[in-house]
């Protein structure tokens, strides 16, 4: 592969937590983590598919301690903005490390656009465990998706 001439963001990720932190709202030890979101985004020149990607970021949880059980949907999807060429959205029941006594879900889904990217995820409370927590959780994922401006508009 040859260099491009061109500046170039190869790979950049976030983690936005949900959590019940102390009155300063810093997060401590003794924060509880109620919801954590990912967002990577990736050039195509570094890793072309997204299927692919997608896969890696469910490994990556795994690694970090989520046992998947099942998948339990694909729902219709996300509204990702305009020309964004989007997977499907798949929801699992899942273990997870951070909340070991609650009943938790996983959604992982990601899009293309210009040249990049987007894979999301969102491991939150299990909608059966507290539904007004997973309401707001899948609601911030979907408000992130929404919203998202295609790299090369920056």
């Amino acid at each position: 592969m040859e260099p491009r001439d061109e500046q170039s963001l190869d790979h950049m990720s976030a983690l936005l937590l949900h959590y019940e932190g102390n009155q300063d709202q810093s997060i401590s030890t003794d924060s509880v983590i109620k919801g954590r979101m990912t967002l990577d985004l990736v050039s195509r020149y570094m890793a072309p598919n997204l299927d692919d990607l997608i896969a890696d970021q469910l490994d990556a949880l795994i690694s970090q301690g989520v046992v998947v059980e099942r998948k339990i949907e694909e729902p219709d999807g996300l509204e990702w903005p305009e020309g964004f060429k989007a997977k499907p959205l798949y929801v699992y029941n899942v273990l997870d490390s951070y909340s070991p006594n609650e009943q938790t879900e996983l959604w992982l889904t990601g899009a293309q656009i210009h040249g990049y990217n987007y894979v999301i995820s969102l491991v939150t409370t299990a909608r059966n465990q507290d539904f007004l927590l997973w309401g707001e959780n899948t609601e911030a994922l979907r408000y992130l998706v929404s919203s998202i401006k295609a790299a090369s508009d920056w």
